[in-house]
């Protein structure tokens, strides 16, 4: 017997019970995503219909089964006797506890997705009133890769817990003040800059390259550009005139709006 399909045609509880009845050996593959957009690749390794071992990334074991309890879009294979040799570091998972935590996980992103928009929200850095501050090993591991304007899928994506996990230390940084979401806000990225700074480099030379870089830099907010603007025009057009300065406006406004 070899599986073949979709999530959308069969559950992952389905899927396992197809196999578990059939008391089959080989590999669960999974091609999925995250209800965050975060592509995931789950391999469950089945003997005799029972896991021997899941694995997700660096997740194993049961945190690998959690991410893919809440993926509910992707496809699945299970090629009979493909099996892949499980990690030192994972042991057998009881059919009946699988099932178990699949239905937890799926309840614990239920609840965290209803307190977090998927879209629109990134994430800064706080400091809570309070003179001493105690975060769990956990909680100062998320902290460690959080960069201002982060949002919710870039937190998943940075760290190594499961979806879930990092969902509900997110949610308990955010209660204690240690994070607060906000509006998201457009950035310039790397790519962008290199094109316009390339252009003032065309139009001024080097010296047209030192006056951009004194008032525009990447990963910055667009909104801090469109303030610059005027200020760079001025001095912009100093070296090269306005008609030329003109050239590198054009190629700004397209950012700025």
């Amino acid at each position: 017997m070899e599986l073949r399909g979709t999530l959308t045609d069969f559950s992952l509880e389905a899927i396992l019970g197809l196999i578990r009845d059939g008391d089959k050996t080989g590999t669960l593959r999974l091609a999925v995503t995250t209800p965050l957009g975060v592509a995931r690749q789950v391999d469950l390794s089945i003997v005799g219909g029972e896991i021997a071992s899941v694995q997700c990334g660096s997740l194993r074991g049961l945190d690998a089964l959690r991410e893919a309890a809440i993926c509910v879009e992707g496809s699945f294979e299970f090629p009979v006797d493909s099996i892949l040799s499980p990690q030192d570091e994972t042991v057998p998972i009881a059919m009946d506890v699988a099932l178990a935590t699949i239905n937890e996980a799926r309840g614990e992103m239920k609840s965290l997705g209803a307190v977090f928009p998927a879209t629109n929200i990134t994430f800064s850095h706080a400091v809570p009133a309070g003179d001493t501050v105690h975060i769990s090993i956990e909680e100062f591991r998320l902290l460690a890769v959080t960069r201002d304007g982060m949002t919710l899928s870039d937190l998943i994506a940075a760290n190594t817990a499961p979806t879930v996990d990092s969902m509900r230390i997110v949610r308990q940084l955010t209660e204690r003040g240690l994070l607060v979401a906000g509006p998201a806000v457009a950035i310039v990225n790397q790519m962008t800059y290199a094109g316009i700074v390339s252009l003032a480099e065309y139009v001024g030379g080097q010296a047209g390259v030192d006056i951009f870089n004194q008032y525009f830099r990447p990963g910055t907010p667009v909104s801090e550009w469109a303030r610059a603007l005027p200020a760079f025009r001025s001095a912009f057009q100093n070296l090269v005139g306005a008609e030329k300065a003109n050239e590198v406006i054009a190629g700004l406004r397209e950012i700025t709006g």
